[in-house]
């Protein structure tokens, strides 16, 4: 993860307990933080001015992709847009989400707690979570029909 992450992730571990998670993650290890070439110092302002703006951590995370040769990011919705301009492929945040609880590494009633979080927390649009929650109502459905049988 670039430094400019990190930096959120300090500043959000006192207030939000996923945020402390990363943190840990990368105290751990599992995560590690990198510098970016000073390079792509032009190209990192270049998406900060937009369309769309992107925050210094979004257009961290980018370019960060393209230093490295990675082909796929974790994204929100307008980082999606610019990512994908910028080569490389995105999965959002609440795909995989769902496709953690159709892949039974957590389970639906997790996935739906995650997602009304992020409702009190005002993350994500309420267009995306309601559409997340519909996603879920079928694995739900799926999972019972499955123990029906």
């Amino acid at each position: 993860m670039p430094t400019e992450v990190k930096r959120e992730l300090e500043r959000g571990a006192v207030k939000y307990e996923d945020a402390g998670n990363a943190l840990e993650a990368v105290n751990k290890g599992w995560l590690i933080e990198t510098s970016l070439e000073q390079i792509f110092g032009k190209r990192i302002k270049k998406l900060m001015a937009g369309p769309p703006k992107l925050g210094k951590a979004q257009a961290e995370s980018i370019v960060l992709c393209k230093q490295l040769n990675i082909n796929v990011l974790l994204v929100d919705d307008e980082d999606a847009e610019v990512a994908q301009r910028e080569g490389t492929h995105t999965v959002h945040g609440l795909d995989a989400l769902v496709k953690s609880a159709k892949m039974g590494s957590i389970s639906p009633s997790e996935a739906l707690n995650y997602i009304n979080k992020f409702r009190e927390v005002g993350e994500y649009g309420e267009e995306d979570l309601r559409e997340a929650e519909e996603r879920m109502k079928s694995v739900t459905q799926g999972s019972k029909s499955h123990d029906q049988s």
